[in-house]
């Protein structure tokens, strides 16, 4: 059996995230659908894996409850690749320690034939939050 991978993140403001969180499990357990959400105030972050089938209808459910069209991005793989159905609730999806305002970012996506141009610019400063 093939399972489907599928990545999606979306910086919006988001509010009751326990109620959420019970949400998601719910619907994770309903599909049998495994992996990891992140949701903080400033928006959510998941990974998650399930058969073909099952994602297919999980998807529209999910951007039912953040009222959203998600872009996501496919993988397959020939066995479920996580064990767990986990949604977390985080002061941060990225952690700057700040308080972000999401609606600064509105609008500044670029192509990615910008991006390298604007990655060549020596003016360009990159500042890499990924990781400690």
């Amino acid at each position: 059996m093939k399972y489907q991978i599928i990545t999606f993140y979306e910086f919006t403001q988001l509010s009751n995230l326990e109620d959420l969180k019970t949400r998601l499990k719910a619907l994770m357990s309903a599909y049998s659908i495994y992996g990891t959400f992140i949701i903080a105030n400033e928006g959510f972050n998941s990974t998650v894996c399930g058969t073909a089938k099952n994602i297919e209808t999980f998807v529209p459910e999910i951007e039912s409850i953040f009222k959203s069209k998600l872009m996501l991005k496919s993988s397959f793989h020939e066995e479920n690749t996580f064990k767990r159905q986990k949604v977390k609730i985080k002061k941060e999806i990225v952690t700057l320690r700040k308080t972000v305002d999401i609606s600064k970012g509105i609008g500044t996506h670029v192509s990615s034939h910008l991006w390298n141009e604007i990655l060549s610019d020596p003016e360009t400063i990159i500042l890499d939050t990924r990781n400690d």
